[in-house]
């Protein structure tokens, strides 16, 4: 039995020292994410336009719903003066308004998530991929990982300002899109 537990224990310790071996041969540089995305220039540039379009979109559609709620509420104010087809008539145009309505602020809401998500995966593809390529290549990391996931990390191997730089460079500025509300789908007509 004791045999058993001395080999067991040499085991894991060769496998720990393998381990450690094998990871003295890797080189690893750092940056930090969070610092890379609120110095980045086009991040920032697209993300305040982002809030921008999403303020004038969300007054457009606000303005919009007052002038529905206006006219339901004078289709409720004139609802005695009406004849009942007429009545049915205004009520069935104030359903098909709020249809469309309840479309654009659907198509808005998932403009904005696309429009943001191709923006991150511009600034990805674009800038922070071929520039952590460069460092690694420069730098003959092998890998190059967030800061944040080490306990400790040695300014020799965080590359961060050089990565903020070489990103601003390579792309400097990204727009975002306009949010046009008249492209929402208008609701498909019910069969007969």
């Amino acid at each position: 039995m004791k045999k058993m537990m001395r080999l067991s224990v040499l085991c894991a310790a060769g496998i720990l020292f393998s381990q450690t071996a094998f990871a003295a041969d890797e080189k690893i540089g750092f940056v930090d994410l969070g610092k890379l995305m609120q110095e980045s220039t086009a991040y920032q540039g697209f993300m305040m336009q982002r809030e921008k379009e999403f303020k004038s979109v969300s007054a457009s559609l606000d303005k919009e719903q007052k002038a529905l709620a206006e006219k339901e509420r004078k289709i409720a104010e004139d609802g005695n003066d009406s004849s009942k087809a007429e009545l049915g008539k205004k009520l069935d145009k104030l359903d098909k308004e709020k249809k469309e309505f309840g479309a654009k602020i659907a198509n808005a809401e998932l403009k904005l998530r696309e429009y943001t998500e191709q923006g991150l995966k511009k600034i990805q593809d674009e800038a922070i991929t071929p520039v952590m390529a460069s460092l690694a290549k420069e730098y003959d990391f092998d890998a190059i990982l967030n800061v944040n996931t080490a306990l400790y990390v040695s300014d020799k191997v965080n590359v961060t300002e050089e990565a903020v730089k070489q990103i601003n460079e390579k792309l400097p500025k990204l727009d975002f899109p306009k949010i046009k509300l008249s492209d929402a789908k208008k609701p498909a007509k019910k069969k007969k």
